[in-house]
């Protein structure tokens, strides 16, 4: 007697049931001749992989875009007038001061002018009469030299003049001497200033900017100048082409770091000294 009966727990014909993976070692590719004119055959090959240096940074102004502007003449601060993150354009006013020094130049250079038009005025009188034959020449030899004085007496004074910038009497107007943006004021109304002391204002020029990453000294090796590289600012969710334009010759002796100078590839809107940013090299 035979007895045949099912199980749940029985497995499946595994002769029956499996599934093979196919043989694709074993079996070319045929491809149609009409088909063929199309293909591009290629020799199959491993891409190499450049690794990517990380550097993090921060977006500033070029040294030649940053203006530090002090007192042109000792005396008092009576007005700041700009504020923080004010645009301003060359020759705009930011300051002004009451300064004797300012007064006593400007009195200098009015006597000095009026010398100046006196012994011209001697001068050619001296030379018109040597050339009718009434005057001497040692008068005129005279005149000539006091001219000579004057001349160089008044070109000291505009001079010192200038320097001390625009205004009347007392009152002398700092000017801003580019285009830029106020970064910082480090004066208030009241306040005594005089020439080569710290600087009053602060101003950059935001159409040049640039980012200065930080490199550890044992990649200096891998960078060279005018390497290409990418920028991304986070602040701005945006990405700019760089190239790598120079190097700081000193590395810091306790970091063991130094700053690598990136110049962007273009401008872009809302981009502003300060800003993180994060550079990459194929190295």
């Amino acid at each position: 007697m035979f007895v045949t009966g099912c199980g749940k727990g029985s497995p499946p014909d595994a002769t029956s049931k499996s599934v093979s993976a196919p043989d694709v070692s074993a079996k070319p590719v045929q491809v149609p001749a009409a088909q063929k004119q199309f293909l591009t055959i290629e020799a199959v090959s491993a891409s190499p992989t450049a690794d990517v240096l990380a550097l993090p940074g921060r977006v500033t102004f070029r040294q030649q875009a940053q203006s530090a502007v002090g007192a042109t003449a000792a005396g008092r601060v009576v007005a700041v007038l700009v504020q923080a993150g004010q645009v301003v354009k060359a020759g705009a006013p930011l300051l002004t001061i009451e300064s004797a020094d300012a007064a006593a130049a400007r009195a200098t250079l009015d006597q000095a002018t009026t010398r100046l038009a006196a012994t011209e005025s001697v001068f050619r009188r001296q030379v018109e009469m040597v050339e009718k034959g009434v005057g001497l020449e040692f008068e005129r030899q005279e005149a000539e030299a006091r001219l000579k004085e004057a001349r160089t007496e008044h070109e000291r004074a505009r001079q010192a003049v200038t320097l001390i910038g625009a205004g009347q009497g007392i009152r002398v107007t700092v000017r801003a001497p580019s285009n830029g943006v106020v970064m910082s004021i480090r004066v208030a109304a009241g306040a005594t200033v005089a020439p080569g002391g710290e600087a009053l204002l602060e101003l950059g020029d935001p159409s040049h900017l640039q980012v200065v990453a930080q490199v550890p000294e044992s990649d200096l090796g891998r960078i060279a100048v005018g390497q290409d590289a990418e920028v991304e600012l986070p602040a701005l969710a945006a990405r700019i082409a760089a190239r790598v334009e120079n190097f700081n010759p000193r590395v810091d002796p306790e970091s063991r770091r130094t700053q690598v100078y990136l110049a962007l590839a273009k401008r872009i809107d809302g981009l502003r000294a300060g800003m993180l940013a994060q550079g990459a090299l194929r190295v």
